[in-house]
């Protein structure tokens, strides 16, 4: 079979990524370990057109996966296809197919499958069982959508091999993931595999990295858990294994889990830059959120990554429930005050099965009621237009995103920092400008 990653058609923050796609590899690498040949096409990565993919196809049997905001993009890749080669079968998974999955098979034809939940087995057994058997798949049987039982989640996680990325150009950058779920509550984020975080042993992380030392030798690595920085023994032990790798490493963390011995460990391990979600600067915004940290828990852990010389990301939100631009500017305020490496600043989505969703659609927490019938691909943080609060249009919070960039690069004097910012990111600034010249 082929997989199938789509390019944005959309300069948001995954347009600007250019490695190859870490869910398909392990989906990809699972296959092959079962006999199953499988070829990833990651228009993303290469930068393929549509005319490109449909050049390589050459199987009856498809698999795509995307964002929420990329629906609308993945209809017409599925269209397109099924125009050229109507036998084809095509498979949907991902974040957006496990939330909504008998809802997507009814709202898209295009799809003919939809795999929800891990999908690793699932996909397996779609060629060696009958389908009303495979726990995790969605159908149709006439004209009925029939969603199977979900599918229990694997306990242990070693049982899936890691990428070999034959068939891929070489890259700079890979990404890998070593756990899989979230413990934590955030009112905007959408649930993930497992509140309980299921852990890939540090010796099956090891083996991964050298892999990928030995055989690509890439610029960076990207670790892409949800939290690396849980589970201290089990990290210390990987910490201890890439060492000698001598590999740089990026990687996402929590402020309320890092201590200045670990992130020098980190650093001695390779580890460049750490990302951080903060997401507001006013306390009670921050407490009601449902992260669990506190702004003194942020101010501590930057200057302790700081001081262990190591790379900071910061990521914000602007539009939380009851957002005023008077807590608006409190967060572009503390953001500019802890001056870190980088700040990112997002506008609040209302992401499938969230908290935030589920009040938006309400009009709950200050915000203008959501449309039911919203387009998918409005539910993006940086160029979309699904949100507003009854005080705060989307031009307004806009405005606020834009100003918290300038901001941050004027008053901390990072010219030839911004200047590389606003050079890399020049489309999608572009298109922000432009929808805020369009809104009235």
């Amino acid at each position: 079979m082929q997989l199938i990653n789509p390019f944005p058609d959309k300069p948001t923050q995954h347009y600007w990524d250019r490695y190859p796609t870490p869910s398909l590899g392990y989906l990809s690498q699972f296959l092959e370990s079962k006999k199953i040949p499988t070829q990833i096409i990651d228009m993303r990565f290469e930068r393929l057109k549509l005319v490109n993919v449909l050049e390589r196809i050459n199987s009856n049997v498809i698999g795509i996966t995307g964002m929420t905001h990329q629906l609308p993009l993945l209809q017409n890749i599925a269209q397109t296809i099924k125009q050229k080669y109507p036998s084809t079968k095509i498979i949907i998974g991902g974040s957006h197919a496990t939330a909504y999955p008998k809802e997507t098979l009814e709202q898209y034809n295009e799809f003919d499958y939809l795999i929800y939940g891990e999908g690793e087995q699932t996909l397996f057994e779609f060629f060696t069982k009958d389908i009303d058997s495979i726990d995790g798949l969605v159908y149709r049987d006439s004209s009925s959508v029939v969603v199977n039982k979900p599918r229990a989640l694997a306990n242990d996680i070693d049982i899936f091999p890691f990428p070999k990325w034959q068939g891929l150009p070489k890259s700079s950058k890979y990404s890998i993931f070593t756990s899989r779920g979230c413990p934590y509550q955030c009112n905007f984020c959408v649930p993930t595999h497992d509140k309980k975080v299921k852990f890939r042993s540090a010796e099956s992380v090891i083996e991964e990295m050298t892999y990928l030392k030995e055989n690509y030798n890439p610029k960076e690595i990207e670790i892409g858990d949800d939290t690396f920085t849980i589970n201290r023994k089990r990290l210390d032990t990987i910490l201890e294994g890439l060492i000698p790798l001598k590999m740089k490493w990026k990687a996402r963390g929590r402020v309320d889990t890092v201590d200045y011995e670990l992130l020098s460990k980190m650093k001695k391990a390779g580890c460049f830059a750490i990302e951080y979600g903060v997401e507001s600067g006013n306390s009670e915004i921050l407490e009601n959120s449902g992260k669990g940290i506190t702004k003194e828990q942020v101010i501590n852990a930057v200057a302790l990554t700081k001081k262990a010389g190591i790379h900071i990301n910061l990521n914000f939100i602007l539009g939380h429930p009851y957002e005023t631009i008077t807590t608006a500017k409190e967060t572009i305020d503390f953001g500019v005050g802890l001056n870190p490496t980088r700040m990112n600043v997002g506008i609040m989505v209302p992401y499938p099965q969230t908290k935030i969703r589920e009040m938006a659609l309400k009009g709950e927490g200050g915000y203008k009621k959501l449309p039911s019938d919203l387009s998918w691909d409005n539910l993006d943080k940086y160029l979309g237009s699904g949100l507003e609060l009854e005080n705060l249009d989307r031009k307004t919070l806009e405005k606020l995103q834009v100003e918290a960039y300038i901001r941050f690069y004027s008053q901390n004097f990072k010219v030839i920092e911004g200047s590389k910012f606003f050079l890399s990111h020049a489309i999608g600034i572009f298109n922000v400008i432009g929808n805020l010249l369009r809104r009235r």
